[in-house]
């Protein structure tokens, strides 16, 4: 599951904010500005943590079918394309996320 975009607690997201932050002073960032990017951080994180459960999710759901003997290819190929939407989907989040910090 690792290099998913994945980077620890709080994700690339938090780690910008934090660094942002601790110069605020020097970017002259104001009081609307910082609750601004508080706020894109969250929601980039959430959107992040959604994504890779839905790859978790996924991947679990091919592993049961691949234990059914009974599971058509068709079905399997199905599932191997979904979950690899999903892995788009939570890389692709995290890209955006890295981009999304900026100020207006």
């Amino acid at each position: 599951m690792s290099g998913h975009g994945g980077h620890g607690h709080g994700g690339v997201s938090a780690h910008m904010l934090r660094h942002l932050l601790k110069n605020k002073q020097e970017l002259g960032l104001t009081d609307e500005q910082i609750t601004k990017m508080r706020s894109v951080a969250l929601g980039a994180d959430r959107a992040h943590i959604r994504a890779e459960a839905d790859v978790l999710v996924s991947e679990r759901e091919l592993r049961a079918l691949l234990w059914d003997e009974k599971t058509e290819l068709s079905v399997i190929e199905a599932k191997v394309k979904e979950h690899e939407a999903f892995e788009a989907t939570a890389r692709i989040i995290g890209i955006r996320a890295n981009g999304n910090l900026s100020v207006s």
